[in-house]
């Protein structure tokens, strides 16, 4: 028998639910990212390590623990969608006063 907590998990739209995934979402980028890709782009996200490696270092310089970094990855690899587009999206639900300069080529 499933407990009622975890059958209104199945449920997109339960108070529960919804709760955890802003919990979640609010303490790890990645899964901010995966959470938000929907709504950045309609294709299918084939996640890879590169994009949690991205993620990690990401939430580092969030944190002030990276002051610098370069990304130098092939195109077509979510360069864009992820640093210029989830990043600051997502520093901006806890750190709304946050400015950012950016950047590309």
């Amino acid at each position: 028998m499933i407990p009622p907590t975890l059958r209104a998990m199945g449920n997109p739209n339960s108070p529960a639910r919804i709760k955890l995934e802003t919990e979640l979402g609010a303490r790890k980028f990645s899964a901010f990212f995966r959470m938000a890709w929907p709504q950045i782009a309609p294709a299918f996200l084939l996640w890879n390590w590169h994009i949690d490696l991205l993620c990690d270092e990401m939430a580092a310089a969030a944190r002030r623990e990276c002051r610098e970094l370069v990304v130098a990855i092939p195109p077509r690899s979510l360069k864009s969608q992820l640093l210029s587009v989830a990043f600051p999206a997502w520093v901006w639900t806890w750190f709304p006063s946050a400015k950012f300069i950016t950047a590309s080529y």
